[in-house]
């Protein structure tokens, strides 16, 4: 098991209007595209920002390494949110929390310790951080975007991260990568609209995991079938633990690796074989 002093390789390709720089870090594949003019926002029909895929080693299940994806997961998200750090975070996990597959989001705030913290008065990289779950627009009658604005604006919120679920047309990413995009936020696939993000005028990072994949009709393409794992449920205890400890690793570099997965799960049995048990030191090694 790797370290997080291992030495990070990078390839890098400049194509003038977009970057493609690709990394291994803790055993995992990092490929991030970023997208720097509107001429190439338009012909890869994709919105000006990064956009990075994090390869996990095996599928999310009880016998994810977090010793490695979390700490990759970790080094990223510090890279996006640094220029942010001092400010107010609002933590947002979409989803359903009653489909197991779109409970993604959810899971993750169920499990983040932040009273824990704010108590504790552990000391972080920001100011101040609290999570929300909104629901979805089905049950709620009201875009997702519009309940999170009046919040951001009522607490003064710096940067807004979106954890969701999301859908991948490639069955091979299914429950083994880890998306983030700094382009705006996240599309409701089900209510066939684009999310409108821009007018909260702060950043917006998202985070999602691939949990289903379409399934479409050759004779009707506007009719599509939703597919996922038989074991998404494991997929999403396992993905919502690693995120978790790679939260708490970036926001609390206080504590240490252990502190870290311990709170991570505080509301369910660990998950075994982690090598992050069997460190001999407690190791508050900083995240680049």
């Amino acid at each position: 098991i790797t370290t997080c002093k291992e030495k990070i390789v990078i390839s890098m390709n400049s194509l003038g209007e977009f970057q493609i720089q690709e990394e291994q870090i803790f055993n995992c594949h990092v490929s991030t595209v970023s997208i720097k003019t509107e001429k190439a926002a338009r012909k890869l029909n994709r919105q000006i920002g990064k956009y990075i895929t994090i390869y996990c080693p095996t599928p999310f299940d009880q016998y994810i390494e977090i010793a490695e994806v979390g700490e990759c997961l970790a080094i990223v998200l510090n890279r996006i949110l640094h220029p942010y750090h001092d400010g107010t975070l609002c933590i947002c996990g979409l989803g359903n929390q009653k489909v197991t597959a779109d409970s993604l989001g959810p899971e993750v705030l169920y499990n983040l310790p932040l009273k824990v913290l704010e108590i504790k008065q552990t000391p972080g990289t920001f100011q101040k951080v609290f999570s929300i779950a909104p629901g979805t627009e089905f049950s709620n009658g009201i875009n997702t975007e519009t309940l999170i604005k009046g919040i951001v604006q009522e607490t003064h919120t710096t940067c807004l991260l979106l954890i969701d679920s999301s859908i991948t047309e490639d069955p091979t990413q299914l429950a083994q990568t880890i998306q983030l995009s700094t382009a705006g936020g996240t599309n409701p696939f089900m209510a066939k609209r684009k999310g409108n993000w821009t007018n909260l005028n702060i950043p917006v990072i998202s985070l999602c995991v691939p949990t289903t994949f379409p399934l479409y009709n050759p004779n009707d393409k506007n009719q599509k079938t939703m597919l996922t794992d038989i074991h998404i449920q494991d997929a999403i205890f396992a993905a919502s633990i690693t995120i978790n400890y790679a939260l708490l690793r970036v926001f609390w570099p206080s504590l240490s690796k252990q502190e870290c997965f311990i709170l991570a799960k505080q509301n369910h049995d660990p998950l075994p074989f982690s090598t992050i048990w069997f460190e001999e030191t407690e190791d508050n090694t900083p995240i680049p």
